[in-house]
């Protein structure tokens, strides 16, 4: 999709919006697709504020909002209305109510674009929509409300709306915080990377984190941006804080700690306390999730200490052991992993839903992410891994096999077509690749702009590349071979 695409937003007065209009044009199938969305905005004091707009009488239900809007891009209306009643109210004070619905493909044409939201406003004076917003904050004391719009590359900038109370929101009250290309001088500045700024990072990503009171109680917006190095294939990250009000903009570097077991003595020790305490079933100590209550306390699986991110402190692992059910060897599929930061516990990975694909620790000790599919063609794929400073995963190594055998009833020109490098080159049989990070010296001449390169295996390579990631024999560790 094009950047101009991604990176538009529409800022108009809304039509149609009526609950006749809505009801005959909302189809119940889309009505809850964004509840996952919607409950990861949602808070107890958010809560709190509904329940007092919308007073429960005894023996009936709560008022809901009434009314409804469409999904308007680039002078196109989507078909289907979007009720009130099913978005998220986040924001309701003095004539300014904000709702948002976060859109998935079915609900809007496949010209619009998706997995991101829409805020509908409604103000004293009119009625707003703002699309498509990748992410955004309200602050309430402020009022306030910034918003990420995203574009190919990451994002393309920050900018907050003020809530002007006598006249409602104009174009006059938004103003940009920052774009990508002051992302990329941010992490220049921040690790001192000469040259130009512009072209020194790549894949730029930026996070909003919180709100807080500064000095003087102006509003201030927190947040995070990374991006990968491009002369080294590295990410970096910065912690950034920004004024709105002043424009004044305060950048840190992120750098992983090293810790210490002698010199960290306390660190390590308080750690290891929360830690036994969360094996026992008292989760009361981790930082809560909104959304994931119903996993606290859960103490099922196997519980193991080790170092994750390499900082030198142990996190607590949960998992599930697969040796007997598929496999002959000792395989553990990681359910959970804590780690303590700040004086706290936090819930840094979680996978409850293993199916084909999973992380697990393999017999030396590594962490390895697999993904296997039995049919269409086969393959496996087997990602070497650690965890950044911010546990995103971050792949080292990937070894990856297809087969493609003859009768499997798929037709050859869908193979041909959708593995081009592999079946489009050579036809049936069982290919063996690696997709490994590029050295610097390709990374001088990188022409594709990417930060991998893929290699043909022969299958004793690919054999003994496997048992140095694992410390397995691959045939003996896979169900399907």
């Amino acid at each position: 999709m094009a950047a101009g695409i991604l990176a538009a937003m529409i800022l108009s007065i809304c039509t149609g919006c009526n609950a006749d209009k809505a009801r005959a044009n909302t189809e119940s199938a889309s009505e809850e697709l964004g509840t996952a969305k919607q409950q990861k905005m949602s808070s107890s004091q958010d809560a709190q504020e509904y329940s007092a707009q919308y007073p429960t009488m005894e023996g009936t239900a709560k008022q809901e909002p009434s009314g409804s809007f469409q999904v308007t891009y680039q002078g196109q209306e989507a078909e289907s209305a979007i009720e009130l009643r099913h978005c998220e109210q986040v924001y309701d004070a003095d004539g300014f109510r904000i709702y948002a619905k976060y859109i998935y493909w079915e609900m809007v044409p496949e010209t619009f674009p998706s997995e991101q939201y829409v805020l509908y406003i409604q103000t004293p004076t009119e009625e707003i929509q703002l699309y498509p917003i990748a992410d955004f904050i309200v602050d309430k004391e402020q009022k306030m409300l910034y918003t990420k719009i995203e574009g190919n590359d990451g994002f393309e900038r920050v900018q907050c709306i003020f809530f002007m109370e006598e006249n409602g929101l104009s174009q006059d009250a938004q103003k940009e915080l920052f774009d990508v290309r002051q992302a990329q001088k941010m992490l220049c500045d921040a690790f001192g990377k000469n040259g130009d700024t512009a072209s020194a990072f790549s894949h730029v990503t930026v996070k909003l984190t919180e709100t807080k009171i500064g000095t003087g109680g102006a509003g201030i917006l927190c947040g995070e941006t990374g991006g990968i190095e491009k002369a080294t294939g590295e990410r970096y990250y910065v912690n950034w804080q920004i004024d709105a009000s002043g424009g004044g903009l305060n950048v840190t570097p992120c750098i992983l700690k090293q810790c210490d077991s002698n010199k960290d003595w306390k660190l390590f020790a308080e750690s290891s306390r929360m830690f036994d305490q969360i094996e026992q079933g008292d989760w009361s100590c981790v930082k809560p999730i909104e959304g994931m209550e119903y996993l606290w306390g859960d103490s099922e699986g196997e519980w193991i200490r080790m170092d994750v991110n390499g900082d030198g402190l142990p996190e607590l692992v949960n998992g599930w052991d697969m040796s007997g059910y598929d496999t002959s060897v000792r395989k553990m599929n990681i359910t959970y992993i804590f780690a303590c930061q700040n004086q706290t516990v936090e819930l840094v990975y979680t996978d409850v839903n293993d199916g084909m694909e999973f992380l697990y620790i393999a017999g030396n000790g590594n962490l390895v992410y697999e993904w296997c599919v039995s049919g269409g063609p086969c393959m496996n794929l087997q990602r070497l891994c650690r965890f950044d400073l911010k546990w995103n995963k971050e792949y080292l190594d990937t070894l990856v096999l297809y087969r493609f055998p003859e009768g499997d009833g798929m037709d050859p020109e869908y193979y041909r077509e959708n593995f081009p490098d592999t079946f489009g080159a050579g036809g049936y049989g069982t290919y063996y690749l690696r997709e490994r990070k590029k050295t610097k010296e390709e990374l001088a001449d990188n022409a594709d702009g990417k930060y991998t390169v893929r290699e043909y295996l022969t299958e004793e390579q690919f054999l003994n590349a496997y048992e140095k990631m694992t410390g397995w024999d691959f045939y003996a560790s896979q169900y399907m071979y």
